[in-house]
This record gives structure tokens, C-alpha cells and sequence, in this order.
């Protein structure tokens, strides 16, 4: 061999190994063990049956669901399975607004039995059917979380 051969191939296979090759190797000797081995040709359990988002709290004890609310709408709960009415204050305060979010099907008609059962102005009430929202002038959250439950709960 050449003498710049021999210096080339020192540069690039130092006589020492580096603290980094001696953890490489390390670490190629543990994932070629057999236990190793025999941990990853065991056959793979199926994955476990899923979960309800909210778990039944009827005393029955029955998994069926209840019988669907014969309203044309339905209102998703949040999180912490409230309803979905907010209240907020607009314009530096001297806009109140009550907002119901999360509404899907018939928006219309819940507008409208609203309207009906808190003896509002039409013109007091938005439909957002983009957002699927309804938005009431004034602070009502509690006259319409009263009428939400006797509707979507009975």
C-alpha cells in the first residue's frame, strides 16, 4: 500500500475506537439478542374494543340507548356534557348576547319555538347556519337551558 493510501485510510479508520462507535456497537449487540428477537415475532394482540364517550349513569344497568327525543333538532353537549348555551357581553358591555352552539338538524325550528316560549322579538334572534348557532339578544341562558331540558332530556 502507498503511503498517502495508508494516510488516507487512517483519517477515515481511526486506530482507536471513538467512545460513539463503542455505543453503537453497544447498542447493535442488545437489538440483535434473542430475547429481543422473540418479543417482536410474538403475533400481535387485536386491538381493544372501544369506548363510549360517556359511560350509561341509569341504575338499570342496560347498555341500550334511551329512546330518541321526537324533536326535529338535536343539541350536542360539550365536554363535560353541558349544554352548549353562553352568555357574553359585547360592544364594552352594553351588548348582551346569548348564544346556543353546537345545533344540528332543524335550526329553524327551534328558533321558533324559542321565540314562542320566551315571548321574544324575531328580530332579537339570529340563525348562524354556518356556525350552527342561534344567538338571542339579552342574557337568557337560564330560561333557554330550562327549555332545552324539558325538550331534549324528557
Amino acid at each position: 500500500m502507498s503511503l498517502a493510501l495508508q494516510a488516507y485510510t487512517a483519517l477515515l479508520r481511526p486506530r482507536k475506537p471513538s467512545p460513539l462507535y463503542n455505543t453503537c456497537q453497544r447498542h447493535l449487540r442488545l437489538s440483535t439478542s434473542s430475547s429481543f428477537r422473540q418479543d417482536t415475532t410474538t403475533p400481535a394482540q387485536p386491538p381493544p374494543p372501544p369506548i363510549s364517550a360517556f359511560p350509561s349513569t341509569s341504575s338499570s344497568g342496560s347498555s341500550e340507548p334511551s329512546e330518541p327525543s321526537a324533536e326535529p333538532y338535536f343539541i350536542r353537549r360539550s365536554k363535560s356534557h353541558n349544554l352548549p348555551v353562553y352568555e357574553r357581553a359585547a360592544r364594552g358591555g352594553n351588548l348582551r348576547l346569548t348564544s346556543i352552539k353546537k345545533v344540528e338538524g332543524d335550526i329553524g325550528r327551534l328558533r321558533d319555538q324559542l321565540l314562542r316560549e320566551l315571548n321574544l322579538d324575531p328580530k332579537d334572534v339570529k340563525v348562524n347556519l354556518l356556525t350552527k348557532q342561534i344567538v338571542f339578544k339579552g342574557w337568557k341562558k337560564d330560561e333557554i337551558v330550562k327549555f332545552l331540558e324539558a325538550r331534549l332530556c324528557s
